[in-house]
């Protein structure tokens, strides 16, 4: 029990100084190429709410169990389904792929 503890709490500090790093990494883009830290603040936001929607279509397209890259719930959002419909998604391209 104490060793998936240790794993947890090492892999949420992980993952918070990951988040800092990303986040510092994209202001400081956005200052080099003299964009507004809003629209760079808006992307990383954006990349934060939809990077776990891909990654479990994605999961779901390769293991056989989705029909369509928007198969999670919060997908099914009136303000995602409006965005894919609007940008090309990394997502769109996926679909199940048939085992031999």
């Amino acid at each position: 029990m104490l060793i998936p503890v240790l794993l947890f709490i090492v892999g949420l500090l992980f993952l918070i100084k990951g988040g800092d790093w990303f986040v510092d990494g994209a202001s400081a883009l956005a200052r080099r190429f003299h964009l507004p830290e809003l629209l760079i603040g808006a992307t990383v936001v954006s990349i934060g709410t939809t990077l776990p929607e891909v990654m479990v279509s994605t999961m779901s397209a390769l293991s056989g169990l989705a029909r369509s890259p928007t198969a999670t719930p919060s997908a099914r959002s009136s303000a995602t389904r409006r965005s894919l419909r609007l940008s090309p998604s990394p997502c769109a391209p996926v679909r199940s792929i048939p085992k031999r």
